[in-house]
């Protein structure tokens, strides 16, 4: 299902994975005004519908932005992102990182801006070089083939509790690395609205917008109901990792996470996973 607008076509305003509980579940008990359904396509999918004009306002990833940029607006403070630990988002590899020069990495087909930081952290942040393979996000499938394996999302999650707590498998959060390398936070998703559409439709922009940010409020002032409804949403995790975890997780996008943003995208341009500088463009009518 898409979120939909009265209007010509339509949008995906929350999305679906655990690491957007926060924002959906609190926009479920936030009246919009507008007949929305909310939709459960992955961050790829996501990237792909707004890029090619199917949806109009969507949460995609920061890989996504740089990409397209010149035709979005970031809707102001909202992100997805981390300043010191995720658990999601996390490499387990069958040897320690810094042995793994000439080894091959199976990266996930589910999240280019997860995989560019993976590359920009081994490449440059311990200089190793490399071979990658882009597979499903099946980790026993991908190390029985490869040395080390990224998974993201909620795979990723329920990876990172079973193997962090056992001595298998080596286990790295990429925005711990990524703190240490820059000691700032990583932002993996914003909200986005296509300037074409935003031009024609600045009320229904701005409705969705404050939308958004009343249901970010309504997850914060009701901290308790919202986490027992993540629970049940991976009730194969505990509750209180589930906490830990979205506890770990901004929904800002506040200078601290603006300077990280910063940071990646500079660092996607400087290593050719865009082909120019991005410029960072928001809403301005929010």
């Amino acid at each position: 299902d898409l979120h939909s607008f009265p209007t010509r076509r339509s949008s995906d305003l929350v999305g679906g994975f655990l690491n957007h509980f926060p924002i959906s579940y609190g926009c479920s008990h936030t009246r919009l005004g507008e007949p929305v359904r909310m939709s459960t396509y992955s961050p790829a999918r996501l990237n792909l519908l707004l890029s090619l004009g199917q949806l109009e306002i969507s949460p995609i990833s920061l890989l996504s932005y740089a990409e397209h940029y010149e035709d979005y607006w970031l809707l102001p403070d909202l992100s997805i992102s981390a300043a010191y630990r995720v658990k999601s988002v996390a490499l387990f590899s069958r040897f320690p990182i810094d042995s793994l020069a000439g080894q091959s990495v199976a990266l996930p087909d589910t999240s280019a801006t997860s995989r560019a930081l993976l590359r920009l952290l081994l490449e440059e942040y311990y200089g190793l070089p490399l071979v990658y393979s882009v597979c499903k996000p099946d980790l026993m499938f991908m190390l029985a083939n490869h040395a080390a394996a990224l998974l993201i999302g909620d795979v990723g999650l329920q990876a990172y509790y079973e193997h962090s707590r056992s001595s298998d498998l080596y286990v790295y959060d990429l925005v711990a690395l990524w703190r240490s390398w820059t000691g700032l936070p990583v932002v993996f998703a914003v909200w986005a609205v296509r300037k074409n559409w935003a031009v024609k439709n600045k009320v229904e922009t701005r409705g969705v917008a404050r939308w958004l940010q009343d249901g970010k409020a309504y997850s914060r002032r009701h901290r308790s109901e919202m986490l027992a409804a993540a629970v049940e949403y991976l009730p194969f995790l505990p509750e209180n990792y589930i906490e830990e975890y979205l506890d770990d997780l901004s929904y800002d996008l506040g200078p601290e996470q603006q300077e990280g943003m910063d940071k990646f995208l500079q660092l996607l341009y400087e290593h050719k996973f865009v082909e120019r500088p991005v410029t960072k463009e928001f809403f301005s009518e929010y």
